[in-house]
């Protein structure tokens, strides 16, 4: 456990894993984001990109082989059928 004082605020992290250290840094690039949107009207998009990666940090991305198949070849005109 480390006791942090920011603007004396008291904090307590457990920075014990590298992965909580990860995720410590993400919230913080999050809120860091968000902070600038909100008092100088900066890119809402990377605020929302930022929130979402910290909240989906531990979401594992799986390939869904049931999804729409892409259009393979050219497509062809109404008029050519």
């Amino acid at each position: 456990m480390r006791f942090a004082d920011d603007d004396g605020v008291r904090k307590v992290f457990d920075l014990s894993s590298p992965m909580q250290m990860l995720a410590k840094l993400q919230w913080e690039a999050a809120m860091e984001a968000l902070i600038l949107v909100a008092g100088s009207g900066g890119p809402t998009m990377f605020a929302r990109i930022s929130v979402m990666r910290a909240l989906n940090r531990r979401v594992e991305r799986v390939f869904n082989p049931d999804r729409k198949d892409h259009h393979r070849g050219r497509r062809k005109l109404a008029r050519d059928r």
